[in-house]
């Protein structure tokens, strides 16, 4: 009776805590790429285990800093039918810290056969570093040999496409994107340079250490969202892309050079590997349509 029992309940790891767990396709998609294992999940300041009886989940067990919240044990909230379970791929989970003998980096200057995105906004595209996709074995969905990390980081907006389909020369996909990419800042503008030094960083596997002693630089694997739960889909193809990587707002990664206005109000922030003010980039890509999607949030 006791083997029954236990063959009727199951158990997955989450990287983001989702009390509404409501069957459908669209929260698949968000657990299927947010699915981690039990060690990784007890490395982040926030995770979840759920627990799924006769092939339903009944219970979210909160995982704050490692720890079992005993007293936030709750029954999963779902208004027609709780969502069903599914043997998602468990996704290695591994944090960035910076190390000289890193495959990856972040800051820099592009090579000089990369050219940056034609930019007819009103604030310059930020080159954020590269990802060695080839050399390592967790980024070779992505069938790049290299990818190019840019964004206008510093603008306002909510998300955007760019084409890699030459890797070396990404262009904005949108042309009506362009006239709503802002300044957030009044003496910003879109000729400005703005560099950072270059910092090499490795995947490492995760650890509460290293998070609290503000190692990690960001993440890869699975997203960890700060609002609400997005996984665009590619203008191109019609599919639902893939989580390629997170960054985090730092000063380990250290400004190089800026041409920006010493009055601008908030220098500080123009000059520093700052996301959203102290947010976070997320990065997601489409190995088939080459077409890679960042936007940015922030609590």
């Amino acid at each position: 009776m006791l083997k029954w029992f236990k063959k009727n309940i199951k158990e997955s790891y989450f990287s983001n805590v989702f009390y509404e767990l409501e069957e459908s396709e669209e929260m698949h998609r968000i657990l299927k790429q947010s699915r981690i294992d039990k060690q990784a999940a007890e490395s982040l300041y926030g995770a979840m285990k759920v627990v799924y009886k006769n092939g339903v989940a009944t219970k979210i067990v909160n995982i704050e800093e490692g720890e079992i919240e005993e007293e936030e044990i709750e029954d999963v909230r779902f208004t027609n039918k709780p969502i069903s379970y599914r043997d998602y791929p468990v996704l290695k989970y591994r944090v960035l810290l910076a190390s000289e003998k890193g495959l990856h980096q972040l800051g820099g200057t592009p090579p000089d056969s990369f050219k940056m995105p034609v930019n007819n906004t009103s604030t310059p595209y930020i080159y954020l570093g590269k990802l060695d996709c080839l050399n390592d074995e967790l980024l070779g969905w992505t069938k790049l040999n290299v990818a190019h990390l840019v964004c206008p980081i510093f603008a306002d907006f909510e998300l955007i496409y760019l084409d890699y389909s030459n890797p070396l020369q990404p262009k904005l996909v949108d042309n009506n994107t362009r006239d709503k990419i802002i300044s957030n800042f009044e003496k910003l503008n879109a000729d400005n340079r703005i560099l950072f030094k270059e910092l090499k960083v490795k995947a490492s596997t995760p650890s509460l250490e290293k998070l609290i002693n503000d190692k990690v630089l960001g993440n890869i694997g699975a997203p960890e969202w700060l609002q609400h739960e997005l996984i665009p889909k590619c203008p191109k193809s019609g599919n639902y892309m893939k989580f390629l990587i997170q960054l985090n707002s730092t000063n380990l990664v250290e400004l190089e050079s800026s041409d920006v206005d010493k009055d601008e109000k908030y220098i500080e922030f123009l000059e520093s590997f700052n996301f959203g003010i102290d947010g976070t980039l997320i990065v997601f890509y489409e190995p088939e349509s080459k077409i890679m999607a960042y936007y940015i949030q922030n609590t």
